[in-house]
């Protein structure tokens, strides 16, 4: 196989695992936690591919998980967006690395005959194996690259301490959060490889256009064991943490009408009940879903849907003040993980909004239920 190398000083380097240069403080907590793995798809035969992952760690404290998922290789570190795309032209296979927060970017200076390989990425640099098998070095923000050796990224640093953990379990990307019992959330599965992993302790997910543009949202809630009645009333809630559905990149469809939360928004918090079956270790239990729903102008078709698994269950909004509305539903829910898409249908006289807590017909990127 031919390929070319533009190297300034050729350096035969042993990288003994890229975590290290990407270690957590122990004193600084993070503010947000961002991925690229390998993951491979649902047929046997698929062939595996990137997904980053994105998740504000500020936004919810419990369960309660605000997952950004985008294909392809993303790294996020808070104040640069490196974005790795593959080209082809009259070289051969090759690599663009740009960084979206700055606008600028440029070719990794590495050509061969086969589709390179990213199997390796920090803040700093990115590895690169070619279909022999050989690896090399290439920094991100300057076009230079070194031979190098690497096997798969280790988890030397799995968290900053204070609680957060992140393992990889027979191929599922799990997370652990400070104060929550039981077992940790699943971010990914079917994960074959870890190319990078960074806790950022600075940025502001939530408000950057951005990260709005290159990501989606990939929610994922856990029903609390908790004995609540679907009376209307949300008294018995007021302790739940709820999932919120805010932000631009939780506009399914209808952005251009879309004028911000206060035109369409909502929170929702999931219970499982106490004294149903699933909480005793049944097949199945009584699982009940409650928010509240902003919007500035109330229609009759205005409506909250929720997929869980293959059942759909609507809720319409019922009054509470001027610009808020409640709703809450409950549902035979069998227990363990299951998909999980919690919308709320606007609809305004300039046109219809949705807001997702994941995509509604995205298999790939839809969100979870964990009914413990």
């Amino acid at each position: 196989m031919a390929f070319s190398l533009i190297l300034s000083t050729p350096v035969l380097s042993l990288l003994l695992g890229c975590a290290r240069s990407v270690a957590p403080s122990q004193a600084l907590l993070p503010t947000q936690l961002a991925i690229v793995a390998e993951q491979q798809g649902a047929a046997p035969d698929a062939i595996p591919s990137a997904v980053s992952v994105v998740l504000d760690l500020r936004r919810n404290s419990r369960d309660q998980l605000d997952v950004r998922v985008s294909n392809g290789v993303r790294l996020w570190d808070g104040r640069h967006m490196w974005e790795v795309t593959e080209t082809e032209d009259a070289l051969g296979h090759g690599l663009h690395v740009q960084d979206r927060q700055a606008q600028r970017g440029g070719d990794i200076p590495l050509h061969a005959a086969d589709p390179l390989h990213v199997i390796g990425m920090t803040r700093r640099d990115v590895w690169v194996e070619l279909a022999n098998r050989q690896v090399f070095r290439c920094a991100l923000d300057r076009p230079n690259c070194e031979a190098a050796a690497m096997d798969a990224l280790p988890l030397d640093h799995p968290g900053p301490g204070a609680g957060f953990e992140l393992s990889l379990q027979d191929g599922a990307l799990k997370l652990k959060l400070p104060f929550t019992e039981g077992e940790p959330a699943t971010l990914l599965e079917h994960v074959t490889r870890l190319i990078g992993v960074h806790w950022v302790h600075e940025g502001w997910l939530p408000q950057d256009p951005m990260l709005d543009q290159a990501y989606r949202g990939r929610a994922q809630i856990v029903a609390q064991a908790r004995d609540v009645a679907a009376d209307g009333d949300l008294g018995d809630w007021s302790d739940a943490e709820p999932l919120v559905v805010d932000a631009p990149w939780q506009v399914e469809a209808g952005a251009d009408h879309w004028g911000g939360a206060s035109d369409a928004s909502f929170s929702i918090a999931a219970a499982r009940q106490k004294h149903s079956g699933a909480s005793r270790g049944g097949a199945s239990g009584e699982a009940c879903f409650a928010g509240r729903v902003r919007d500035d102008a109330w229609t009759a078709d205005d409506v909250v849907v929720l997929r869980i698994g293959d059942a759909e269950l609507r809720a319409v909004p019922l009054p509470d003040s001027a610009f808020s509305r409640t709703f809450e539903v409950c549902a035979e829910v069998p227990a363990g993980e299951l998909p999980f898409v919690a919308a709320y249908v606007d609809h305004d006289a300039d046109g219809t909004t949705t807001l997702s807590s994941a995509p509604l017909n995205d298999g790939k990127t839809e969100g979870r239920i964990r009914v413990p």
